[in-house]
C-alpha cells in the first residue's frame, strides 16, 4: 500500500501515463480494504483491541488514497465518499490532510455549511503558517465568505442594477420614463407626417 501512496500523491496531471498509474493505485487500494483482514500476521498474543486499531488505520489509509486520486481525477462525489470513510473507519486519530481534502471536495461541490465545518475542523488541528494549517485557514474563510454572500446574490445584484438602470432613466419631476416617452415622441412624428406633395405643374 506503501507504493499505492506514493503514485496517488506524485503523479500529476501533466504526466502522460497519468491514467494508468491512477488505475493501478486504485487497484492495490481497493485490494489492501477488502484483504486487510487476512494479509497481515498478527504476533501471537497480540491484544485484540490492537489488532483491530491497526485494521482500521490500513482501511482508513487504503481509503485515503482512493480519495487523493479520486481528488485529482476531479470526482469531487467521489473523492468525498472515500475521505469521509477514511475519517470513519480511524476516528480516534484523522490524518489533517485527510481532513483538509475532504474540505476541499465538499467546496468543489459547492456545500459551504460542510466545507466549512471540516476545514475549521483542521483549523484546530494545526498551527498558522504550516503546510497544512495555512489551506485551512483559506479554505476556511472561503468557504465563510460564501455563506455570507449566500446562493441569491447574483440575482439580487442583476435586480438592484435594473432598477438603478430604470431610475436613472425617468424625469425627476413627472417620474415618468424618458426612455418611454422619447419612444412615443417618435412614433407620433411617424405617424403625422405626410409626405411631401409635388409642385403644381404650369
Amino acid at each position: 500500500m506503501i507504493v499505492a501512496e506514493v503514485i496517488a500523491e506524485k503523479t500529476r496531471d501533466s504526466d502522460i501515463d497519468k491514467d494508468q498509474r491512477f488505475g493501478e493505485a486504485t487497484s492495490m487500494a481497493q485490494k489492501a480494504t477488502q484483504t486487510v483482514d487476512t494479509d497481515i500476521s498478527v504476533p501471537a498474543g497480540a491484544p485484540q483491541d490492537k489488532i483491530d486499531a491497526y485494521k482500521a488505520l490500513l482501511r482508513s489509509q487504503a481509503y485515503s488514497i482512493l480519495g487523493t486520486i479520486e481528488f485529482k481525477k476531479e470526482n469531487f462525489p467521489g473523492a468525498q465518499d472515500y475521505l469521509q470513510k477514511s475519517i470513519d473507519v480511524y476516528p480516534s486519530d484523522p490524518d489533517p490532510v485527510v481532513i483538509l481534502r475532504l474540505a476541499l471536495a465538499l467546496d468543489k461541490q459547492g456545500k459551504y455549511p460542510d466545507a466549512l465545518k471540516a476545514a475549521n475542523r483542521v483549523v484546530g488541528m494545526t498551527q498558522e503558517n504550516t503546510p497544512i494549517g495555512t489551506p485551512a485557514r483559506a479554505n476556511a474563510t472561503a468557504c465563510s465568505n460564501s455563506l455570507e454572500r449566500g446562493p441569491g446574490l447574483q440575482l439580487r445584484l442583476r435586480r438592484s442594477r435594473r432598477l438603478r438602470r430604470r431610475t436613472s432613466r425617468r424625469c425627476p419631476e413627472t417620474g415618468l420614463c424618458l426612455v418611454s416617452q422619447r419612444h412615443r415622441l417618435r412614433r407620433g412624428a411617424r405617424e403625422t407626417r405626410q409626405p411631401a406633395s409635388l409642385p403644381n405643374s404650369v
